[in-house]
């Protein structure tokens, strides 16, 4: 059943980066990159919001999966969603949310998928603040070519093998379709990168990661 799901997986998310990529394109969804970092100035432009092809493969190679994750990879991307795109067009010149709102509605998608994993008391309070973190340091890895790319397949690998030596089948599974779901979008990642993941897609991958 794994292994469906993992080819299900790679195929959802092959199918779905050509298409992510024209519509990308077309509504100018576009990297904005800091003046305080001119020697990645040439970037400028890329379209961003690239990790909609690995959510593609996740939504349909992790359709079981326990509600906690449901709530995590879609609070987070809507949170992502927002950043990325809504809020620069709503506010233009603006980069996206204020850390303020962002970390709130983090805190909410955090607190909200520990909730239903099970947690309660000062568990629920570590395990949102466990999510919220990994979120967020996976999130710092994009905008570089191939970066949070490799570094997430790394991780999974290495989270799926531990799985596998603790006999959790959740994570092998949850692993093994992230790890899929990757490939299409590193065809396009890779140097010079054409696409970027996006708050939209690091945030709830980061929170796949603290999940498992």
């Amino acid at each position: 059943m794994t292994w469906w799901a993992v080819l299900l997986a790679f195929l959802a998310a092959a199918l779905a980066a050509p298409l992510v990529y024209m519509v990308l394109k077309r509504i100018g969804s576009r990297q904005k990159v800091s003046v305080h970092v001119p020697e990645h100035a040439a970037k400028q432009g890329t379209p961003t919001m690239g990790g909609l092809i690995i959510l593609a493969g996740l939504a349909v190679g992790l359709r079981g999966a326990p509600p906690s994750l449901h709530v995590l990879v879609i609070g987070f991307a809507l949170v992502g969603f927002l950043d990325d795109f809504l809020l620069p067009r709503w506010k233009p010149g603006s980069r996206g949310l204020g850390w303020v709102p962002k970390l709130l509605l983090q805190f909410g998608t955090a607190g909200a998928g520990a909730w239903l994993g099970g947690y309660s008391g000062t568990g629920l309070i570590v395990a949102t603040v466990f999510l919220l973190f990994a979120a967020n340091a996976y999130n710092f890895l994009d905008g570089l070519d191939w970066l949070a790319g490799i570094v997430g397949v790394v991780l999974a690998l290495g989270l799926g093998m531990l799985g596998y030596l603790q006999g959790n089948s959740d994570a092998i599974l949850t692993m093994s379709v992230l790890c899929a779901s990757y490939l299409p979008f590193l065809v396009l990642n890779k140097p010079p990168a054409r696409l970027f993941m996006g708050d939209v897609g690091s945030l709830p991958i980061g929170s796949v990661f603290g999940w498992a």
